[in-house]
């Protein structure tokens, strides 16, 4: 669960119940219990009051489109690709995953979020993944870079995991060809398991993000950011 979609805005909730309710107007609810952090679900109320939205939540899912075999048969790495379906159509995604078959077999997925215009998100999801060489590197930065476009920055959202079982998340967003390049070539920086980082493109490199823990128990159905 995230604030406005966005990785670095977690609310890690603990669901304590759920259950779909039928409204009065004839269309069905989902109603949901649950504990956050206190100061995150505060800000995420003031920016609901400040847009005036009505409550609820909104979500992101993805739909599968195919899957585009390995280069190498023998690669245990695979590769997850999903951008939104709302700015890339299948064509663009099948596209990148001809050049990220070479690190490994490729899911390819339409990304759905429901809002007026969807942020432009694509989210990669990298499997048992050696250190990279420049080859792998290159395929990647291959396959991604078409989804950058000028004067419109591109959220890229990392999830990596290594061989060995860990797991790091990362987030870039940029227009710029050569800070994704930069931020494709210091992957193996990604080295403390569950942390977030994100690309600082003044330092060029991965900066590292953590969450508060300190939690509340709000109750009832929830508004939407």
């Amino acid at each position: 669960m995230l604030i406005g979609h966005d990785i670095r805005r977690p609310l890690d909730p603990t669901i304590l119940e759920a259950k779909v309710r039928q409204r009065a107007d004839g269309y069905k609810e989902v109603w949901i219990r649950f504990s956050v952090d206190a100061d995150a679900w505060e800000e995420f109320e003031r920016e609901r009051d400040a847009a005036g939205a009505p409550g609820g939540f909104s979500y992101s899912a993805s739909e599968h489109v195919a899957v585009v075999p390995a280069i190498n048969t023998l690669s245990a790495a695979s590769v997850t690709l999903e951008a939104d379906a709302y700015h890339w159509s299948d064509q663009d995604l099948l596209a990148a995953a001809e050049d990220l078959r070479a690190v490994g077999s490729v899911n390819v997925g339409r990304r759905y979020q429901f809002g007026l215009e969807p942020i432009p998100i694509v989210v990669l999801t990298l499997g048992v993944i050696p250190i990279l060489t420049g080859l792998l590197a290159n395929a990647i930065y291959g396959g991604l870079e078409p989804f950058l476009r000028k004067g419109r920055r591109t959220t890229f959202q990392f999830h990596v995991e290594r061989e060995g079982g860990n797991v790091v998340d990362a987030r870039l967003e940029t227009d710029n060809p050569e800070a994704l390049r930069n931020a494709i070539d210091s992957f193996d920086r990604l080295v403390n398991p569950g942390q977030l980082y994100e690309w600082d493109e003044n330092q060029q490199d991965w900066k590292p993000l953590r969450p508060n823990a300190e939690r509340a128990d709000p109750e009832g159905p929830a508004p939407c950011p």
